[in-house]
């Protein structure tokens, strides 16, 4: 926010709201002025705030090789686009390739995002199930459940 402040020379000077903590921000109006406040302490991030997340996702990983062996990890995010960006170029990064991917907008402001990826040696040692785990954190994502599926016949 930028404010127009009076100096002592006369002339109008403008500054940044965000750099004075002192600052009262004055509006004049015809039933007279109204005097706000600043206020001495800075809003939090994001997270120290705490969201209001209406994206959800679902992805679905496999090693390519054995379909019978799967990683399926759900969860909330900010955005769907961002998230299925990022966690595209990390399984393409290791090696792998995005089967299928299908973002949705629901009723109002939920989104939806379902991924179906191969990774190449997916439970191996070390899992590069981690590197799905942080891809998804580095796009903005919080896991809710992960799940390990093994079919035998």
């Amino acid at each position: 926010m930028r404010t127009a402040l009076l100096g002592d020379s006369g002339e109008f000077s403008f500054e940044d709201g965000a750099t004075s903590a002192d600052q009262v921000v004055t509006f004049f109006t015809a039933d007279g002025i109204v005097q706000l406040p600043s206020y001495g302490h800075r809003r939090g991030s994001s997270q120290e705030q705490g969201l209001c997340l209406g994206a959800t996702f679902f992805v679905q990983a496999t090693n390519g090789l054995d379909p019978t062996r799967r990683l399926h990890v759900l969860g909330y995010c900010r955005c769907v686009a961002s998230l299925s960006e990022v966690v595209e170029a990390a399984v393409l990064q290791r090696g792998g390739e995005v089967f299928w991917q299908d973002l949705r907008v629901h009723s109002g402001l939920h989104e939806s995002l379902r991924m179906t990826v191969a990774i190449p040696l997916l439970n191996g040692v070390p899992p590069e199930s981690e590197y799905l785990r942080s891809a998804i954190a580095t796009g903005g994502g919080f896991v809710k459940k992960v799940a390990t599926v093994w079919n035998f016949y």
